[in-house]
């Protein structure tokens, strides 16, 4: 990872960790983008509706990467991100609930 990093640092590009949320039953997985420079201020993106993950796409068909490419246009504005995988989507698969056991 330090190798990552670095190169990262030397090409001027934004340095992107995994990074792991506590959470019941089962941790989120995210990532965190953030800028060669030191950030300015720093975003949650949160998706919307529907079985999304941390990039936008969704096992429905969706796909693009929308959310990644906000990152990242975020990290070339000096802005460092975090965004995760949805309950129950994929790397946070684990973390995913009965829908039929949920009340509000």
């Amino acid at each position: 990872m330090l190798i990552v990093t670095l190169a990262a640092t030397l090409l001027g590009t934004p340095v992107s960790s995994e990074i792991v949320l506590p959470s019941e039953p089962s941790a989120l997985h995210g990532s965190m983008l953030a800028p060669d420079t030191p950030a300015v201020a720093s975003a949650l993106i949160i998706a919307g509706s529907g079985p999304t993950d941390r990039d936008g796409d969704s096992p429905l068909g969706v796909r693009g990467g929308v959310l990644r490419q906000l990152a990242e246009g975020l990290a070339e504005a000096g802005i460092a991100t975090v965004r995760y995988d949805k309950r129950g989507i994929a790397a946070s698969r684990n973390a995913g609930l009965d829908e039929s056991s949920l009340r509000f």
